[in-house]
């Protein structure tokens, strides 16, 4: 019956044990109960060593039972006990209650599992009678639903019943709701789903794999109760909150409502109301849109009357193929079934195409081809797809063949219509700020200027600034002028693009006399910096700012401005006037002062916010317009976007973008003729420089044409700057918002050209990302700096850059130049040059914190300059290299290389490698070794990029010295060292201890005859050992030498005192080195052998002492010179006769060098050198290191001092000799050879060739 239950696992002792032994106990607990709860306790004792397995019980024989506390092996808890404090001997309570406390529900977790984790996290915390309270408190603090959270809260006594009850039924409403969602959500295909006639719609879901499998209908399962995790707001196969996904807040194609995208709006289209349910078809159609390196494949919905509405035949590179137009698309795509992809070159395509749920396409290359329909020719890719069954035509083609036309200002309307219907009227007309008066404040010696005559203008024009006036009287922008004026100014006509005049007046003799008012007006880039943390996006645009504002009665009629139609003055405000621009800024600031989420820069409006409180942003800010009288221009206006653009810079969640249009323009630039189109492009190059990092280098070749009294000479260098900006341009990264919370560095560094500063900052996940570059040219006198002033200028300057960022903020300022930061940091300020001093006290309001990051081979560079050898070696090979060996000692060991250096790009080098000072010697040897490679493959990475003498050397010394690679390599086997052979039986003896099946024995082996006796121990200590060997030694006599191991039985005092009194002397192995005790130990190995195998042991015993031996004699033959009787039958006359035993001392030597031969060829042996004293060595079992003290008598043993005063004893095998610690690792490279030079009969001097001198010659 009990076979019907599931059994436990077997209680594993790796990884968590505690974990392990609890779910063991749990499911052991549950067995019992369900299948052997009539068992005595003994038997469910024993029960549990059965089912806890192999390991468990050996470990359960060290168990010690307290009988006058009433413990036995045969009750069932103690043994529960007994194992409870093996796998969890000391709880942590204040640990557990930390797991409790912190323990939230996870994405995804059901409420009841988060439950029950909690009450498992409880059960270990003895909260006692507070469980209960405590456990509901938990709940509360830890579920991620905030709207459960809110409704446990209005509980006023909240239990734990009362808690669990409502999750359960909140867990229960939750599933039927989204059940009943994903009816009505549509979800993705890869097919057409198609009805017709009087059927109701139907949505299509794809299969599951099961289904996939089985070729089911997923609706045909009735006791199907999965759930869709596919987002209702964006259509993607994931799980994700309303607040993280991509379409809250953004705007949808089909029926213009916020929240959700077109491919799963549940809306009718916008000719549902024309068509009827009869009859009419919905397609879902895969569709790919196109991002960066990356294509999405989605989803569209189409409402239509007729399928072909949808379909067109268009011509590709002149075979005609029917598309379905996909508005979605933003790529070309087909299958790879039809016929024209055959005679298409196909590229490998860098993108990747995603399906629906992000689901990878099989892209097998694109193509440029040429699309024609009706009239119109375009040439774009096109995409081929495995599998895919209907050619899509993307947007972007579709609307260059003027098959879609693009509608966007509906859009918007309609937006604003229905979101923010109340202020509509905001959007019309031109308004006029409230309760405001500006006034055109003129100097005290303002001479006036009048101008009597209007400037000619041309006769077709005068119709155009006729209509013009009129309309800006309509408006009441300007009025005529009848009485005379003291001021009146002349006007500029220019077309607009629609055909119509812009009236512009020219009032700069007006602007001489006028008083400005000083308003700040906002930087941009200081206004970009308040972005941080938004992720949704709305501007706004004033309509002819300017306009809105009212001029008082007197400034009005300074602005008269006579025209051929007469004089007119301005009511309003005129663009032209200085003073302007501040009072508009000054006004604009005043309306939305208290709203922190708005940036005001002149008539553009930037609301910022998250999407949660978008709207309510939004609505407050066009309050405040209202309020103000001010209207908005809603062709201009952009609501609800995740990507604006904004004063010059393209803005989004993710930071501020260069704009397209700019980087366009820079590109296109063609190459400057004169010194005016150089100026003009540097200053187009300008305005994205934040964007570009070292820019001032880059420009270089370029601003040297700037200089005066230099003539235009346009060369292979300025056209290399010229096409690099452009190309680096095209590349630019993503500046980071600014962030002031964020940890924030300054990366500052100079060249021969110019200084360049990076301001980063570290962002959420961890990436440091820029958030400006800035870089400026130096002028004559800083190009004269020395370079540790041109870093610390650089510093300096950066800060200086940067302090709107800066001032008020712990930041940190990184410098590739190291005798820096001590100057800036930590040095006497009496001790400090005079520039570098100044540096550093510009740098005192900002206290930032210096330190030194080494640039791209910037360490070597700065140490060799340092290194006296590679100073002089880069002075020989600018002037040459003397006919003779240098002088210098430290210079003789290069002077034979002297072919194979050179300076490239400021390194010296040797042939390809670079030339490492001695002071990046080590450092460069760690990297060398770095994946703790043998010394072979060590040199030959070394010898691919590095060099210096005595390298091979160093690296080997380096190797054999690695504390990782000793640990881990095997340590080398020494040649066999056999026993010699005792000249009698029982003259030398081995003894061991061993266990057996629960039981402990003690073995005397004979090294003579390999007799061995063993007895079976109640009492492992030295008195029962001492007890046993005095049994044996009793019948065989006491032997002249004893050898055993180090463990504490032999080596106590009571054994020396032992073998003091009978007489014997006693040496131990080798600690750690059972090999020295071989005959005990193989001994062992076949007692174990026999017991193990036979029922009878004695018998057992008795047939291994008759067997015969590889000499021919059995171990009795041997120790009594006799044969004994056995199960088998034998002469009578051959237990009587001796054994002859002459021949025995032969044969042994040839059957031990045989098994020498075998073992030192099989291992693969080597003779490790002796050691002396003092000798520094490594020892392995102890992973410590050591000195030699002595050599012991015993073979190939000594004695060794650890590092921590331990003297301890092993065999040579155990430890690995090392070289002395070396401060200078250069000193042997460094000394001159003594050995006079080997010269030839003819004089010639020998050398050792050059390929060998990174080798130790002997």
């Amino acid at each position: 019956m009990a076979d019907c239950y599931r059994k436990p696992k077997e209680l594993k002792f790796e990884g968590n044990q505690a974990q392990n032994w609890k779910e063991f106990k749990e499911d052991f607990e549950i067995f019992v109960e369900a299948a052997h709860s009539e068992k005595t306790d003994k038997q469910k004792a024993y029960l549990l060593l059965n089912l806890a397995g192999r390991e468990a019980i050996e470990k359960s024989r060290s168990f010690t039972y307290d009988a006058a506390r009433g413990e036995s092996k045969e009750k069932l808890t103690t043994l529960l006990e007994k194992f409870e404090t093996l796998c969890d001997p000391v709880k942590n309570l204040t640990m557990e209650r930390y797991a409790f406390n912190s323990r939230n529900q996870k994405e995804g977790e059901p409420l009841s599992m988060y439950i029950a984790c909690l009450r498992d996290l409880a059960n270990t915390c003895e909260f006692g009678d507070l469980k209960d309270s405590l456990l509901t408190d938990r709940i509360v603090c830890g579920i991620r639903n905030n709207s459960l959270r809110k409704t446990l809260l209005k509980e006023t006594k909240l239990t734990l019943v009362k808690a669990v009850e409502l999750c359960s039924v909140h867990e229960k409403t939750e599933a039927h709701l989204k059940s009943f969602d994903k009816v009505n959500i549509s979800e993705s295909v890869d097919y057409v789903s198609k009805k017709h006639g009087n059927t109701s719609r139907t949505r299509s879901r794809p299969k599951s794999t099961s289904e996939s499998k089985s070729g089911q209908n997923p609706s045909s399962s009735k006791g199907s109760s999965s759930i869709s995790c596919k987002c209702k707001w964006c259509g993607k196969n994931v799980r994700h909150k309303r607040h993280e996904c991509p379409a809250n807040g953004m705007e949808c194609f089909k029926c213009h409502k916020i929240g959700h995208f077109a491919a799963v709006c549940r809306s009718k289209s916008d000719d549902s109301g024309k068509n009827t349910n009869r009859g009419q078809q919905r397609e879902r159609v895969n569709e790919i849109e196109e991002f960066s390196d990356s294509d999405f494949l989605g989803e569209v919905e189409i409402d239509s009357v007729d399928d072909t509405d949808w379909l067109a035949k268009v011509q590709v590179n002149g075979d005609i193929i029917e598309f379905k137009i996909d508005t979605g698309a933003r790529v070309n795509v087909i299958g790879e079934s039809h016929d024209i992809v055959r005679n298409l070159r196909l590229s490998d395509s860098n993108k990747t195409l995603t399906g629906p749920g992000q689901t990878p396409l099989k892209c097998l290359g694109s193509a440029n081809v040429k699309f024609k329909y009706k009239s119109n020719e375009v040439e774009d890719k096109i995409y081929v797809i495995a599998k895919q069954k209907v050619p899509l035509l993307s947007r972007k083609t579709s609307v260059e063949l003027g098959m879609v036309t693009r509608i966007d200002s509906v859009n918007q309307e309609n937006f604003i219509d229905t979101k923010y219907s109340e202020f509509s009227d905001m959007f019309r007309g031109l308004g006029v700020m409230k309760d405001v008066k500006c006034k055109i404040q003129l100097k005290e010696d303002a001479s006036p200027v009048c101008v009597m005559t209007p400037r000619k203008v041309s006769q077709p024009l005068l119709p155009k600034i006729k209509a013009s006036l009129d309309k800006m009287e309509r408006l009441k922008v300007i009025s005529p002028v009848k009485e005379p004026t003291e001021w009146c100014s002349g006007i500029v006509c220019v077309r607009k693009p629609d055909d119509t005049v812009r009236i512009c007046v020219d009032l700069t003799e007006l602007n001489k006399s006028v008083k400005r008012e000083v308003y700040p007006m906002g930087n941009v880039d200081a206004n970009l910096a308040k972005l941080a943390n938004s992720t949704m996006f709305t501007k706004l645009n004033c309509n002819n700012g300017f306009w809105q504002l009212p001029l008082d009665e007197e400034s009005r009629l300074l602005t008269t401005f006579i025209t051929p139609y007469g004089r007119y003055c301005f009511n309003r405000m005129p663009p032209g006037v200085t003073c302007a621009p501040e009072i508009f800024q000054r006004q604009m600031s005043e309306i939305v002062k208290d709203l922190p989420f708005v940036i005001c820069q002149m008539d553009d409006i930037l609301i910022h916010s998250s999407p949660e409180s978008h709207i309510d942003c939004v609505k407050q800010t066009l309050q405040k317009l209202k309020a103000a009288g001010v209207t908005l221009n809603k062709s201009k206006c952009a609501f609800h976007k995740s990507s604006v653009k904004f004063l010059g810079h393209i803005i989004d969640e993710t930071g501020i973008h260069v704009d397209d249009d700019k980087i366009e323009a820079i590109t296109k630039y063609q190459q400057p003729k004169s010194v005016s189109d150089l100026r003009r492009f540097l200053g187009m190059v300008n305005q994205v420089g934040k964007f570009v990092p070292r820019l001032a280098d880059l420009r270089k070749p370029l601003n040297d044409l700037l200089c005066k009294n230099v003539p235009w000479y346009w060369g292979h260098a300025q056209e290399k700057a010229f096409e690099e900006i452009k190309n680096v341009l095209i590349s630019t990264e993503v500046l980071a918002h600014y962030d002031p919370k964020l940890e924030t560095i300054v990366a500052t560094d100079a060249s021969v050209a110019g200084l360049g500063a990076v301001l980063y900052q570290i962002q959420p996940d961890g990436k440091r990302r820029p958030v400006f570059h800035a870089s400026r040219s130096l002028n004559d006198a800083e190009r004269n700096y020395a370079v540790i002033e041109k870093e610390a200028l650089a510093v300096c300057w950066g800060c200086d850059k940067f302090s709107e960022y800066l001032l008020g903020l712990e930041f940190t300022v990184e410098t590739d130049h190291k005798p820096l930061v001590s100057l800036l940091m930590t040095k006497e300020l009496t001790k400090l040059p005079p520039r570098i001093l100044r540096f550093r006290l510009r740098l005192m309001r900002y206290g930032p914190r210096v330190v030194y990051v080494p640039g791209k081979d910037q360490e070597i560079k700065e140490a060799q300059m340092c290194d006296e050898e590679c100073r002089q070696i880069r002075e020989y090979c600018m002037s040459g290299w003397p006919p003779y060996k240098p002088g210098t000692p430290f210079m003789q060991k290069y002077f034979e290389h002297q072919s194979h250096f050179t300076v490239v790009d400021d390194l010296v080098v040797y042939d390809a490698r670079i030339v490492v000072p001695r002071e990046l010697r080590r450092d460069i040897l760690s990297k060398i070794h770095q994946g703790h490679l043998g010394i072979t493959k060590c040199r030959s990475r070394a010898r691919s990029s590095v060099w210096w003498p005595g390298m091979s050397k160093m690296i080997e010394e380096m190797v054999k010295d690695c504390e990782i690679c000793r640990k881990y390599n095997p340590p080398k086997t020494e040649p066999l060292l056999p026993t010699a052979l005792p000249s009698r039986a029982w003259e030398q003896v081995g003894t061991d201890l061993f266990h057996h099946k629960g039981s402990d024995y003690i073995i005397v082996v004979d090294y003579y005859s390999r007799w061995f006796e063993i007895e079976k121990l109640g009492d492992t200590s030295s008195k029962g050992v001492i007890k046993s060997l005095k049994k044996t030694f009793s019948t065989h006599g006491i032997p002249d030498l004893v050898v055993s191991d180090n463990g504490p039985q032999y080596s106590s005092a009571e054994f020396r005192d032992f073998a003091k009194l009978w007489k014997f002397s006693h040496i131990t192995s080798s600690p750690k080195f059972p090999q020295s005790n071989g005959e005990a130990e193989r001994a062992v190995k076949t007692a174990k052998a026999l017991l193990n195998k036979n029922d009878d042991p004695y018998l057992a015993l008795l047939s291994y002492r008759t067997s015969p031996l590889l000499n021919g004699k059995s171990p009795s033959e041997l120790l009594m010179n006799r044969k004994l009787a056995t199960q088998l039958p034998i002469l009578e006359s051959q237990l009587t006769t001796k054994a002859d035993l002459s021949e025995i001392p032969s044969k042994e030597e040839q059957s031990r060098e045989k098994l020498k031969q075998w073992f030192d060829k099989r291992h693969r042996v080597g003779e490790l050198p002796n050691l002396q004293k003092g000798d520094n060595v490594y020892v392995t079992d102890l992973k410590r290191n050591g000195t030699i003290v002595e050599k012991r008598p015993e073979p190939r043993s000594y004695s060794v001092e650890t590092d921590n005063g331990n003297i301890v004893r092993r065999n040579r095998r155990a430890i690995i000799q090392v070289s002395p610690p070396n401060t200078d690792p250069d000193q042997q490279t460094q000394q001159p050879s003594g050995d006079p030079p080997v010269t030839t009969r003819s004089g010639r001097v020998v050398k050792t060739p050059t390929r060998f001198k990174d080798f130790v010659m002997y």
